[in-house]
């Protein structure tokens, strides 16, 4: 028997998930079928031995996930090719949660299907699921990867691969560059750390970058390692000037300041742009600057107390203050991408100016250029600069 035949057999890719308890997991199936229109009836083939199946036991259910054709081949190997007993794969993932708290894809996804057990056929190891749909909804038009698709791609990139191989032993050999330097995307702005490696995608931590195994992508965006360039950030040191008195030091950092003019309304005695020196620390209470401080949109003022200072420290203790941010650690990180967006990373709610939501979410890329079509988010129209 020539089990290749089966291969003929046209399959889908999914991402099939369940919760248990607090926990979200899910694995890429390339089985399944609709049983009924009315109700719909899916079903879906799970070995006994994945965790997915014991969440899937233990819901009562699951989504399904129909993954698009331009979805990235890391977010497959995510849910294709490791563990959840070893990591979490929904974490740092955008995602939706069904009307009963079940897990799915809200990128690379074409639509959604929340399915509620009703019969478990046992057989051969696997279990399959025959299930109501209780929840369906289209997330953005498309293609829907096939199996044979993602077969295809791998295989092109095999075969790049080799033929990348034949061309560089025709080549003089260069030194390979085991440095532990860091390399920036240019595509998308991440940052390789051979510190951190990319345990993920299976790299340990002190790799080189010249060391990725062969088919390594930008875990952001999926672009190789062509597009990568030595990475020569620093932290940028901030022009800082002092204002002292027994009772008060306030910090201006003039290159942070926005010139929102907050602090000129809400205490003009003490400042003035006017004035020179404009800040006259004499002329309000340490009390009344520290709270005018703490509203600072831009973080361009702070203070800190000196020693001996009367002023209850706990007062002192806001937002402005300059050691406030060591014993908060930041929940969002943003990156600046050279001529690019601003990528945020974290639990953040964008709203417009009086106060209403426009998208929550812990990923996004933002605009700093003033092209996009799409306010404020980012379309790459930073790449079509001057271009028809």
């Amino acid at each position: 028997m020539d089990l290749r035949a089966l291969q003929n057999l046209s399959h889908g890719m999914y991402v099939i998930a369940a919760r248990k308890a607090d926990r979200f997991n899910g694995q890429i199936v390339h089985r399944v079928m609709q049983i009924s229109a009315d109700p719909p009836t899916v079903a879906v083939s799970i070995n006994q031995q994945n965790l997915t199946h014991e969440y899937i036991t233990a819901s009562g259910g699951f989504t399904i996930s129909v993954l698009e054709q331009k979805a990235s081949l890391r977010l497959v190997r995510r849910f294709g090719f490791q563990s959840g007993r070893d990591q979490d794969k929904f974490r740092n993932l955008d995602h939706g949660l069904s009307s009963e708290g079940l897990p799915y894809l809200v990128h690379n996804c074409l639509a959604y299907l929340a399915v509620r057990v009703v019969e478990a056929v046992t057989i051969h190891g696997f279990t399959l699921f025959i299930g109501e749909v209780i929840e369906a909804e289209q997330l953005q038009e498309g293609k829907p990867m096939a199996y044979s698709f993602t077969y295809q791609l791998r295989r092109e990139a095999v075969l790049a691969a080799a033929a990348a191989a034949v061309n560089k032993a025709d080549q003089p050999p260069e030194p390979e560059d085991l440095s532990l330097d860091r390399y920036q995307c240019q595509v998308c702005g991440y940052i390789y750390d051979p510190a951190q490696g990319d345990p993920e995608f299976g790299v340990m931590p002190g790799t080189p970058f010249s060391r990725l195994p062969a088919g390594w992508t930008c875990p952001l965006c999926d672009e190789g390692p062509q597009v990568f360039r030595r990475y020569q950030g620093r932290q940028h040191e901030f022009t800082h000037k002092q204002y002292r008195s027994d009772q008060l030091t306030v910090h201006w950092y003039p290159e942070l300041c926005s010139h929102s003019a907050k602090c000129l309304r809400l205490l003009p005695q003490v400042f003035d742009k006017e004035r020179r020196p404009w800040i006259d620390i004499a002329a309000a209470s340490a009390e009344e600057i520290i709270r005018t401080i703490d509203r600072c949109p831009s973080g361009a003022l702070k203070y800190s107390l000196p020693q001996g200072s009367a002023v209850d420290p706990v007062l002192a203790r806001g937002v402005g203050w300059t050691d406030y941010e060591s014993l908060h650690p930041p929940a969002v990180r943003i990156r600046l991408v050279p001529e690019g967006p601003f990528l945020v990373e974290g639990p953040v709610e964008i709203t417009e100016l009086d106060g209403m939501p426009v998208r929550i979410g812990s990923r996004f890329a933002l605009c700093h250029c003033g092209l996009t079509t799409n306010p404020p988010f980012c379309n790459n129209n930073h790449n079509r600069r001057g271009k028809p």
